[in-house]
């Protein structure tokens, strides 16, 4: 897989998600290839249809259903092979699709029905979709990142149906009915020692994806020197725990999360360099 350098934060946004959290920021290696890559290929974002309203014999595929075509653009600034997943949102079938990295659109045979649009990398480690904020343009104040349902109709072929929402938060994208999601998540877990602060003050915990742009995070709250954070998609992460003081501790950035396991990274550097706190209202 191919990565790039990220330093022009894009956007910022803090969700919760029950006793735990998750937040992102969206990153750019030059506002250039953004605009070339992203906004360049989503043109006119209103889908169009293309096609007559007539039903045409070869509107029916080899099983005898009646079938209609979507395309779109790929925007993949990952450069990164792609699994898509074109899902009937009443069935919940799913169609699947493999993208190669060289790829910059799409037009697939789908049977009538209606569908939402997403694909993942093929190690689920991140994903990009057809959403409202592709629809809406991808602008900054874009921020509903729910996918956004369309109509596959006889014989025709609806087209702007764009996998373009690289900038949506870790849960927006769900994970296909065939993928057990404990076989792509674990979790990390660990004590912190050697904190300088006050007993009474609460920390915050946040795991860093060093392969994406996700964090999530836990509250511990005073006295507690223990912590877990769940839900973490399999890769590596830092580990770093803040206080309201502005002491700081973590782990290297090489915490290793894998499938359905649990791993344990105490936190004991209160000496190293850390990333800015990204919640610290939570502090406050």
């Amino acid at each position: 897989m191919k990565t790039k350098s990220y330093f022009i934060i894009l956007s910022i946004i803090v969700l919760s998600i029950g006793c735990g959290s998750f937040g992102y920021s969206v990153s750019a290696k030059d506002p250039d290839y953004v605009a070339a890559i992203v906004f360049g290929a989503l043109g006119d974002s209103t889908p169009e249809m293309a096609g007559s309203d007539t039903v045409m014999p070869d509107s029916f595929n080899s099983s005898g259903n009646q079938v209609g075509n979507v395309s779109g653009a790929i925007c993949n600034l990952d450069e990164t092979e792609l699994n898509a997943f074109f899902q009937n949102v009443v069935t919940r079938e799913v169609i699947e699709a493999n993208f190669t990295e060289e790829q910059t659109s799409y037009e697939i045979e789908l049977p009538v029905g209606n569908y939402m649009a997403y694909a993942w990398f093929p190690d689920y480690s991140d994903s990009i979709s057809y959403s409202n904020a592709v629809t809406c343009g991808l602008q900054p104040e874009c921020q509903d990142h729910s996918l956004v349902e369309f109509s596959v109709l006889p014989g025709q072929t609806l087209m702007g149906v764009n996998l373009c929402d690289r900038f949506h938060g870790p849960f927006d994208v769900p994970f296909p009915p065939s993928i057990a999601r404990e076989s792509i998540i674990g979790e990390v877990n660990g004590n912190i020692t050697g904190y300088i602060g006050p007993e009474e003050e609460k920390l915050v915990v946040v795991a860093f994806n060093q392969s994406t742009n996700f964090w999530y995070w836990s509250v511990q709250g005073p006295g507690e020197r223990m912590y877990t954070i769940e839900n973490l998609p399999v890769g590596t992460y830092q580990v770093v725990a803040y206080d309201i003081l502005g002491n700081i501790g973590g782990t290297p950035p090489n915490v290793l999360v894998m499938a359905g396991e649990s791993t344990q990274a105490d936190i004991v550097d209160w000496s190293g360099e850390y990333p800015v706190n990204p919640v610290q209202q939570v502090l406050e």
